[in-house]
């Protein structure tokens, strides 16, 4: 038994010590391209200096500078934020019906590009780990409407029932949604409060 921990660990040694060569000289080839990076943007006009290495900023930054980016994603992250505070208080409502270790609204995102972004809203039951899908819901770059319905993973493919133009639509679409006794929000709550 001694024999075989000793093996082991001197396999361990061996691929450590190799893990830290080859890191080693991966770090080496990538600075080295660091390099030829920072003597090609020193070529670029009108750069401002890095605060933190001294090289110079990236083009980004110009477009920052210039205001050219003030306010890009603000309707966006203002759509984002309100479905997000209303799920949370959704979530705290329920709550207080079940029993709070147990049920969770969760908000994730299941596809996002340039122009859009898709969240799946589901409801689950943490100890006993069911899950389902309540909706999902789409939210472009210029924010409202947030649109509703249901996403196809595999099709990367939204199909829209409806929209909602601001808060208080969202407020009132998940109203609607505790008021029906077929949505599936209410049949899974249902489920968690059986004996």
């Amino acid at each position: 038994m001694f024999w075989a921990y000793l093996g082991l660990f001197a396999l361990g040694y061996v691929f450590g010590w190799l893990r830290g060569f080859w890191v080693g000289k991966l770090r080496g080839k990538l600075e080295g391209k660091g390099i030829v990076m920072k003597q090609w943007l020193a070529t670029m006009p009108n750069q401002d200096a890095c605060s933190v290495c001294g090289s110079p900023a990236p083009m980004g930054s110009v477009l920052y500078r210039d205001g050219s980016l003030d306010g890009f994603n603000d309707d966006f992250e203002q759509a984002k934020d309100d479905l997000e505070s209303v799920v949370a208080d959704l979530e705290e409502e329920i709550q207080g019906v079940v029993a709070p270790k147990s049920f969770s609204l969760t908000l994730s995102e299941a596809f996002s590009d340039a122009d859009e972004s898709v969240f799946r809203l589901v409801a689950s039951q943490n100890w006993r780990r069911d899950i389902v899908t309540v909706g999902s819901y789409r939210i472009t770059l210029g924010g409202y409407p947030i649109a509703y319905g249901s996403f196809d993973d595999e099709e990367e493919d939204f199909s829209q029932e409806g929209s909602l133009t601001d808060r208080k639509d969202l407020e009132k679409h998940f109203a609607h949604m505790l008021g029906d006794k077929n949505s599936q929000l209410i049949l899974f709550v249902a489920f968690l409060n059986r004996g």
